[in-house]
């Protein structure tokens, strides 16, 4: 009886011993707010530190700003960090479960002097995607989003809206979550740099974002600010080609409905010469100059209201005329003679889109229930006319694209440490493409084409301390219908696939950070991938889709570590895809000595990938960036369409940012890209150099921007183009040097109401 009373005894004190450490345990929680605007700032980091100033625990803040964290009763500092913000610091004594909300003060504030736009472009790294916060930088003022991305270390772009990531062209591009029905150019030319809030670059995208788009996503988040009163924007900017751009923003709010009106035009202008030769069966020389013209008109509007704590409704139209021309001058010299054939090209892109929002939020903090919506209408008429017709005929192509869309989601806060996502969506796209040719007989081709894809995702976030782990499965089912009347070809195919996601982040002392994440992603052929209606340059030169392309697949897995100090950081990122059933362009030459670009599917490939990013702050007035990439592709096939069976590009970006003083800054910005070897072709290395200047006027609501680009005019570029008992040697030198002039002028009054709207992925 003794013994079982001495038994009892020792096992309440050893009970007693280890519930103490969670009795001990309490909770600080609280939100992130801009001092100036009250606006919630997602992913600050917050961390705790013991008085000998060592790392406790940390965490990053939600969506909405909200932080929480546990830790033993004590004394602390608590310090809070994000790029563009000064860093909080202050003791605090934790004896019970606090609510400590705390606003940071833009670096930008002097005085009684407000800026909301932060100044220099800063980076976050989260678990499953990078985020640049797009400030006032100096070399895309007055510039599209294309010059924007032209500036990103991460991405291989340039102002015409060229653009790849990773060495391949295959990204998604998204606005505000969602597709375009427009190319990845003709999008990103007519979204002024004024309007980006912030882009992310998802490279190893989460189940919750849509499966298509092998190298990753690019999802451009535009300023959707409103202020409970009123606010105006006003931008202008003009270029030594004779390019210019102007545009205005009017937003007016009350405590509980705001409403926004955007007005914005850019002319575009630009020129380019080329030259082409091929050797071998049917031998040829162009010599060809091209005369860019364009411009863009865009209307927005838009409403906000809240009708209570728990609801809020948004409705959202944009309308867009994008119409621009290429005057190409070109002499073709074959084995018997030279012949002038000049060709115009006009292109007409209307684009009206309309958006509806409902969200509703739940008693308990970030958990909410959103209904999405939304409808795009895209017209477009491609004339191509050759003077004279030498083996070439006029011809006006017109096709019409419907895009619907609805979606739900739901996130719910299940612990202290778990999140659930889980959503639906539904998504058509319907294609009706035609083409006339003019002065002949031929009748009308005539090629139509629809798809509908349901997809549901759960995604799973679990957060413990310095781990991060979050899990995610999407159910896509995909339907496609296409019909090429000419030729009497249909299509119709029903596929069904999961897509599996993983992502692991463990974050020691707030200086190490490695991450590890693995998906497997698809890429649905694009629209001019499968468009059978040939389109013509000249006699020698055509370019005609694949109906019958199957989709692509791979598996992804990137491993990442990053070192962070106050003043420098450093980053590694290694990847690896394994891609199944790739899809790749060839290029053939006809009996006939015509040459045809189209598309193939092959058995599959490996793409090897590294990424280092360095930041450098060694003075106060200088902050420098370096960053490098390579990539490599070797394919795992017969290489008979191809010269090579392997693919590589590297490239390096040094940036300088100088703070002359309070108003004056200044940015160097260098870019090189090595010689890189493809799968039919090899290009020579090309590389620039850019200047800019900013200065602050009005009390820091103007600033005026002077920018150089290309500065040694040493952005052109050689190569050679291999094929089947043919060679093809090319040159091309664009107007990349030129002087842009840019003014802009923000006046505001009154606190910021922002519409918590989800970034979701439309397909």
């Amino acid at each position: 009886m003794k013994n079982l009373e001495k038994k009892s005894i020792f096992k309440s004190i050893l009970c007693l011993f280890l519930t103490i450490p969670l009795y001990a345990q309490v909770k600080l929680n609280g939100h992130i707010n801009d001092v100036q605007t009250n606006e919630p700032i997602p992913y600050a980091t917050v961390i705790l530190k013991n008085l000998e100033d060592q790392f406790v625990i940390g965490t990053t803040t939600n969506e909405n700003g909200f932080y929480e964290l546990n830790s033993e009763k004590g004394d602390y500092t608590i310090q809070v960090h994000f790029m563009g913000f000064k860093t909080y610091s202050s003791t605090i004594h934790l004896s019970k479960t606090l609510t400590k909300n705390i606003n940071l003060i833009s670096e930008e504030l002097q005085l009684n002097e407000v800026t909301i736009i932060a100044k220099k472009t800063s980076v976050q790294q989260l678990i499953d995607k990078k985020i640049i916060n797009v400030g006032q930088d100096i070399l895309s003022s007055g510039g599209s989003a294309a010059t924007v991305l032209s500036q990103l270390s991460e991405v291989n772009a340039d102002e015409n809206g060229s653009i790849s990531l990773r060495g391949n062209e295959n990204v998604q591009i998204l606005v505000n979550g969602k597709p375009s029905p427009l190319s990845n150019a003709e999008l990103l030319t007519q979204i002024s740099a004024s309007d980006i809030q912030t882009i992310e670059i998802i490279t190893s995208p989460s189940a919750k974002y849509r499966s298509d788009g092998l190298t990753g996503i690019l999802n451009i988040i535009t300023t959707k600010k409103v202020k409970a009163g009123i606010t105006l924007s006003n931008n202008a900017s003009i270029n030594s080609l004779g390019a210019f751009s102007g545009g205005t923003s009017l937003g007016y709010g009350k405590k509980k409905i705001s409403y926004k009106l955007g007005l914005s035009y850019r002319k575009n202008k630009s020129n380019s010469a080329y030259q082409r030769q091929r050797f071998g069966s049917f031998p040829y020389l162009e010599n060809s100059k091209s005369d860019y013209r364009g411009h863009v008109y865009r209307i927005n509007t838009g409403l906000d209201w809240f009708p209570n704590k728990n609801n809020e409704i948004s409705w959202s139209a944009q309308y867009s005329d994008n119409t621009h021309s290429s005057d190409i001058k070109g002499y073709i010299t074959d084995v018997n003679t030279t012949q002038q054939q000049d060709l115009l090209n006009k292109h007409i892109h209307r684009t009206f889109k309309a958006n509806g929002n409902y969200r509703h939020n739940f008693e308990k903090e970030g958990n909410f229930f959103e209904i999405d919506a939304q409808i795009t209408s895209n017209k477009n008429t491609l004339t191509g006319l050759f003077f004279p017709n030498i083996n070439a005929l006029d011809n006006i192509t017109k096709n019409k694209i419907q895009t619907t869309d609805f979606a739900f989601d739901n996130v719910n806060q299940l612990s202290e440490i778990i999140k659930l996502e889980t959503g639906y969506l539904w998504h058509t796209r319907k294609l009706d493409n035609r083409r006339q040719l003019i002065e002949t007989t031929t009748s009308e081709e005539n090629y139509n084409y629809k798809y509908t894809t349901h997809a549901l995702y759960a995604l799973t976030h679990f957060k413990l301390k310095q781990f991060e782990i979050q899990t995610g499965l999407r159910l896509e089912f995909f339907n496609r219908n296409a019909q090429f009347k000419t030729e009497n070809v249909n299509v119709n195919s029903n596929f069904t696939n999961l897509f599996p996601s993983i992502h692991f982040k463990y974050s020691k002392n707030d200086v190490h950070t490695f991450g590890l994440g693995f998906n497997r992603r698809t890429s649905r052929p694009r629209i001019y991938q499968i468009n059978p209606i040939s389109q013509q340059s000249n006699e020698f030169t055509f370019s005609k889709g694949n109906p019958n392309l199957a989709s692509e697949f791979s598996n992804n897995i990137d491993l990442s570590y990053l070192f962070k100090m106050k003043e420098f950081s450093v980053s590694q990122t290694f990847s690896y895809q394994k891609k199944e059933q790739s899809i790749y362009r060839n290029l053939k030459i006809s009996s006939e000595g015509v040459q045809t670009f189209s598309y193939d599917n092959y058995s599959g490939s490996d793409v090897f990938g590294i990424e280092i990013a360095l930041t450098y702050k060694p003075l106060k007035w200088l902050d420098s960036r370096f960053n490098f990439n390579w990539n490599y592709e070797n394919l795992n096939a017969s290489s008979i369409d191809f010269s090579s069976d392997y693919s590589r590009n590297y490239q390096f970006t040094f940036k300088n940012d100088f703070s002359l003083n309070e108003k004056l800054n200044t940015n160097i910005s260098w870019r090189y890209q090595g010689s890189s070897n493809g799968l039919y072709q090899k290009r020579s290395e090309l590389q620039n150099l850019d200047f800019g200047l900013r200065h602050a006027l009005f009390n820091n609501d103007g600033n005026l921007s002077l920018r150089v680009t290309d500065i040694f005019n040493t952005r052109e570029y050689r190569g050679r183009e291999f094929g089947e008992d043919f060679e093809r040697f090319f040159s091309s030198k664009p107007s990349s040097r030129a002087i842009h002039l840019a003014f802009s002028y923000r006046f505001s009054k009154g606190n910021i109401e922002k519409r918590n709207k989800k970034e979701r992925a439309y397909e």
